[in-house]
């Protein structure tokens, strides 16, 4: 456990916040607070019912303590990591009876792609701590059915976290349910008892956004964040009928290499199983939960990558069940692969080369000069699609400018320009100095991707591009 808590919180506020989940719930997370009403989340000057309010509230605790930065921002989704990968252990020591094989489940999981998102930002970590520990106390309901009483409370914090995607936990514990054929658990009256606790979680955020805000609420918070998003799509991100093949490529591609020692190990095991023909219950459902989840968000038509986190504690529980049993005769032989799996995903990981890019460093400290020097003028950004983070750390409303223009627009001055370094070719010599046309612009930041600049007159956006150039002419 130490080696988690030291491993997910090392550097953790050394890095910009990045575009766009981190800083979006970062800029509801401040302006909840400057509201003074944490009952209805806040951004940029209106309500924000994207989503639950349970991270923003831990979020809004840790920044009380430890002041508004990125470390205080990201250590709730940490401690909800933290929880996940203490319960993925027990749950392999409950199926399995084997310290040393939990222990495998705990490091292959903490060192997998689960790593980089538990370092965020993000409501993922908490949904995905409610959905194991609603299989863990399925699994001790199993002896004990007192414990059951506590399975729907676990849902719905997870409901609180991220909504419906909770509901994920259904299918998989009627997955374990039928594998290990246990049913009893659903004829136990402290489990339907949990219906209560359940409500009184779930019941007061939404009814008084209900009361509040009617119609509204519900047509933004299901209606289009979630119904759309499964049955429409939303933005790029949006794909055609049918299911879609994209998160098998981007599992293949940003995943690596837990998804490659993954396949290789299971047809491994499969050739293992099928000559021996041996069964372990804990593989089998561990596996097919994993499978569950990728082949339900196929199905939607909006597919990001970040949707498939929660089948990477399954995921992690199959592979460490399939690497003991291929070495039963040596355990200590597959322990040692297990260290070995788990020493490739620390340094071959790579999905940090998709979420911490070096322009956010450069947004970042652009953004803060702008801030600092008091925003005496309107601030336009110029062909940077980064907005959330470039708002956070202005905290202003910047102008967003996109290319090309259906017509000539004048932005007047005085005004900030940021502009990505490839346009800077219309303002600079090749020496890197201003070109004497613009001398009378200032620049007050100059970063490797980013440039902030200053002008006193007005500027005309000349529409269209000529080998790429944007036009400006004073």
């Amino acid at each position: 456990m130490l080696i988690a808590l030291v491993s997910l919180t090392w550097k953790l506020g050394s890095h910009a916040l990045v575009d766009y989940d981190e800083a979006t719930y970062a800029q509801v997370v401040h302006d909840t607070l400057q509201s003074g009403n944490i009952w209805t989340l806040q951004k940029s000057g209106a309500n924000w019912f994207e989503k639950p309010p349970l991270y923003f509230w831990t979020a809004m605790i840790s920044v009380k303590a430890l002041g508004e930065n990125e470390f205080a921002l990201r250590l709730p989704s940490v401690i909800f990591g933290l929880l996940t990968l203490l319960l993925v252990y027990f749950i392999a020591k409950k199926l399995t009876a084997s310290y040393l094989l939990a222990a495998a489940v705990f490091l292959i999981l903490l060192y997998s792609p689960f790593y980089y998102f538990a370092r965020e930002v993000r409501l993922d970590s908490g949904v995905i701590m409610s959905i194991m520990l609603a299989v863990y106390l399925l699994i001790i309901g199993w002896e004990k059915d007192k414990k059951l009483f506590w399975l729907f409370p676990a849902l719905a914090v997870g409901f609180l976290f991220k909504s419906v995607i909770v509901i994920l936990a259904l299918p998989i514990l009627l997955i374990y349910s039928s594998i290990y054929r246990q049913w009893n658990w659903l004829k136990s009256k402290y489990l339907w008892w949990g219906v209560f606790p359940a409500m009184v979680i779930i019941l007061p955020w939404h009814l008084y956004q209900q009361l509040k805000y009617g119609l509204i609420f519900w047509q933004q918070y299901l209606g289009y964040h979630v119904v759309q998003r499964a049955v429409g799509g939303i933005g790029t991100e949006a794909q055609n009928n049918g299911i879609s093949w994209n998160y098998f490529y981007d599992l293949w591609n940003y995943f690596q290499p837990f998804t490659q020692i993954f396949l290789i190990v299971l047809i491994v095991y499969v050739i293992f199983t099928l000559s021996r023909r041996r069964q372990n219950r804990n593989i089998s459902s561990s596996l097919f939960s994993a499978i569950l989840i990728i082949i339900l968000f196929s199905f939607f038509k909006t597919h990001i990558i970040t949707y498939l986190l929660p089948m990477l504690p399954f995921a992690a529980l199959a592979l460490a069940g399939m690497v003991v049993a291929i070495f039963s005769f040596g355990p200590w032989l597959a322990y040692g692969i297990i260290l070995l799996i788990t020493a490739a995903q620390i340094f071959y990981g790579n999905i940090d080369r998709l979420t911490i890019l070096p322009y956010h460093e450069d947004q970042k400290a652009a953004a803060a000069v702008y801030s600092k020097i008091g925003k005496a003028a309107p601030l336009y950004v110029l062909e940077w699609p980064a907005e959330e983070a470039v708002r956070y750390y202005s905290q202003d409303n910047p102008n967003f400018v996109y290319f090309p223009t259906e017509q000539d627009s004048v932005l007047k001055g005085p005004l900030y320009l940021m502009v990505n370094t490839a346009y800077l070719n219309y303002f600079r010599n090749q020496d890197g100095t201003v070109k004497s046309e613009y001398q009378d612009w200032s620049v007050f930041y100059q970063g490797k991707y980013l440039w902030l600049l200053y002008s006193a007159t007005s500027v005309t956006l000349q529409k269209g591009f000529t080998d790429g150039t944007i036009y400006l002419v004073q």
